[in-house]
């Protein structure tokens, strides 16, 4: 049975978190004091649609995702532009999805991403940018009706751009805009692909040396 309900949900659940009024001005937050050994871990949740990009040429394939994400600061230095300045993140990722419209019921994978943060110290948001790649498993693949995932096991490509939302020194509250694209490169006659466009939610728990 398809969770139909589980879009407007999230829908409200975005509004909602984008409306909160996070006034964290007078906390005390140095994020661009980070160091080398400085860790995270962001848990998300979000929708995928892959009506987003109006390909009416494919099949429907949409799901709700969620998302464990264990990052770790390789570049503590600051760019030489003021507003640019900030540092790379390494992260390695495991997700699980449930389909609620499409063939299949399920997706898993484990992925790696390269993140930008934009920090600014103090800055009462944190722009983020990130590119990703992983190893997708489903159970699409066994609907033979369908062209667009021919194997268990397929490959993953995605970009974001995020805001984070400082509460205090360790946590923030985030909100992540994502394409992802999921296909085999070749390795089965059945390889349309999926383009998908959603939104996701999420905390972030920092820690570390600073």
């Amino acid at each position: 049975m398809k969770h139909h309900f589980i879009k407007p949900l999230l829908i409200t659940l975005v509004a909602v978190a984008m409306l909160t009024p996070w006034d964290v001005r007078a906390q005390d937050r140095t994020e661009s004091g980070t160091s080398g050994n400085m860790h995270s871990v962001q848990m998300v949740v979000g929708y995928l649609d892959s009506a987003f990009l109006i390909e009416p040429s494919r099949p429907s394939l949409d799901w709700l995702q969620a998302g464990l994400r264990f990052g770790w600061i390789i570049d503590p230095g600051l760019v030489a532009t003021y507003n640019l300045k900030g540092h790379f993140e390494a992260m390695a990722e495991i997700t699980g999805s449930s389909i609620t419209d499409g063939a299949g019921d399920f997706m898993g994978g484990v992925g790696a991403k390269i993140r930008y943060n934009f920090v600014n110290p103090n800055a009462n948001v944190v722009p983020y940018v990130q590119l990703g790649a992983g190893i997708n498993f489903n159970d699409v693949y066994k609907d033979e009706t369908q062209g667009l995932i021919g194997q268990a096991l397929e490959f993953s490509l995605e970009t974001s751009i995020g805001l984070r939302f400082p509460v205090n020194n360790d946590w923030s509250v985030d909100i992540e805009g994502m394409f992802h694209h999921i296909s085999n490169a070749g390795m089965d006659d059945r390889n349309v692909g999926v383009n998908a466009g959603g939104i996701f939610v999420g905390a972030t728990y920092r820690f570390g040396r600073r």
